[in-house]
């Protein structure tokens, strides 16, 4: 299924948004990482590292948006769900959903990059290098890359610097 980008009212929604979403983001993963064993496993465990040390990089970010931080759990269990629905999809097919869906939030983290102002733009730019760098992985992936794993460890440790 092609996704349409959404579109916000201004940059500060925009990272909003993906802000709540990397909480779903580090539960969806995890999530998925217990129904899969391997390299599967591995990768998902990486993508919700990715997630989570997002979230600790753009905690100042969160907290000058006015990010509610009592929609966590709420958002937390959104991510088990999705997860859930996901469940008897096999890797193959999960990393084709990411080459095929990612993009449009490439599109849109772009998209919010290119409105930010001077203050959120270093914050908007991460959130972009993170969502390429997972989509970068998938594509490895698929592709049958034996090393395409250093793409989400490099990045990781980046974030962990």
């Amino acid at each position: 299924m092609t996704l349409a980008p959404r579109t916000f009212a201004s940059s500060a929604d925009g990272l909003r948004a993906f802000y709540e979403e990397e909480i779903l983001g580090e539960t969806f993963f995890a999530t998925l990482a217990r129904f899969h064993t391997g390299e599967a496993s591995r990768a998902l465990g990486l993508m919700s590292s990715i997630e989570g040390a997002m979230l600790q990089v753009l905690a100042p970010m969160a907290e000058r948006l006015a990010v509610d931080p009592a929609r966590a759990a709420t958002i937390r269990a959104e991510g088990r769900s999705e997860a859930e629905t996901l469940r008897s999809v096999d890797w193959h097919d999960l990393l084709r959903r990411m080459c095929e869906e990612y993009p449009v939030f490439v599109a849109e983290f772009d998209a919010v990059v290119k409105a930010a102002d001077d203050t959120e733009r270093a914050d908007a730019q991460l959130l972009l290098d993170h969502e390429v760098a997972l989509l970068d992985y998938a594509a490895a992936a698929l592709a049958g890359n034996k090393d395409s794993l250093l793409i989400l460890e490099g990045f990781l440790a980046k974030l962990r610097g």
